[in-house]
């Protein structure tokens, strides 16, 4: 119990960090960040494969908001 909460704090946590830094990237180079740039600015916080996962949750939400958007949707 106590490890689990501790798990999804820490996963917050890094969600977070990912989430600051793309949007503060995007605020000062008005463009989206490539992975490269997003893996070499966080791999000393986050574990590659950690920031890999959540950028591909990411992408999912993303898609699934923009056919939601479109009026779009998605069978699964």
């Amino acid at each position: 119990m106590v490890n689990d909460n501790k798990q999804k704090k820490q996963i917050e946590i890094n969600n977070k960090i990912v989430t600051d830094f793309v949007e503060l990237f995007r605020n000062l180079n008005n463009r989206e960040p490539m992975e490269t740039e997003i893996f070499d600015n966080l791999k000393d916080k986050i574990d590659i494969s950690t920031i890999k996962k959540i950028l591909e949750e990411g992408m999912i939400l993303n898609l699934v908001n923009a056919n939601v958007d479109d009026g779009r949707r998605i069978s699964a």
